[in-house]
């Protein structure tokens, strides 16, 4: 059974407002890097996953996405499968 290195990159809406990017721009604007904008700050879950076919191993980890790494209210998620 083929094993699979997988990250889910987890990160607010683009269409709300991102208070951790919008304070960490303030922050980079106040030690004079005024040229850094739009920070969006969002988290990484990294695992390996054993399963039969990537597309198995994206099936669970889309649940798993979806009910318990992000918040689909407020959060989208991209999901990266690599077979190892």
């Amino acid at each position: 059974m083929p094993d699979f290195r997988v990250s889910v990159i987890v990160r607010m809406r683009e269409d709300l407002p991102e208070p951790q990017g919008m304070a960490l721009e303030k922050v980079l604007k106040r030690l004079g890097y005024d040229k850094i904008r739009e920070i969006r700050v969002g988290k990484v879950i990294e695992f390996n996953a054993s399963g039969e076919s990537k597309e198995e191993v994206k099936k669970v980890v889309e649940n798993l996405a979806k009910s318990i790494f992000s918040n689909p209210v407020i959060e989208d998620f991209e999901i990266r499968i690599e077979e190892q």
